[in-house]
């Protein structure tokens, strides 16, 4: 998994390093089904305003998506 955020995005490097952090640990919470995968994330401006729940749902959200669309490409 590759993590990308630029500067353009998050000014701080707190803030990077904090969208870094919480996008890797919520990857290693469902690597198991992730696994076999090369996945890029490229933060988008908002990330920079989000706190740390919102972030963490969100990311959430996008491992069910992709997940789901495995699923339903698989089957087809």
């Amino acid at each position: 998994m590759g993590v990308i955020i630029g500067k353009k995005v998050a000014v701080q490097a707190v803030d990077r390093n904090r969208f870094k952090r919480i996008t890797r640990e919520s990857f290693r919470l469902n690597q198991e089904q992730l696994s076999g995968w090369d996945i890029v994330i490229i933060a988008k401006t908002q990330c920079a305003t989000l706190t740390n729940i919102e972030l963490r749902k969100g990311i959430e959200d996008l491992w069910k998506k992709l997940l789901k669309q495995v699923q339903t490409s698989s089957s087809s």
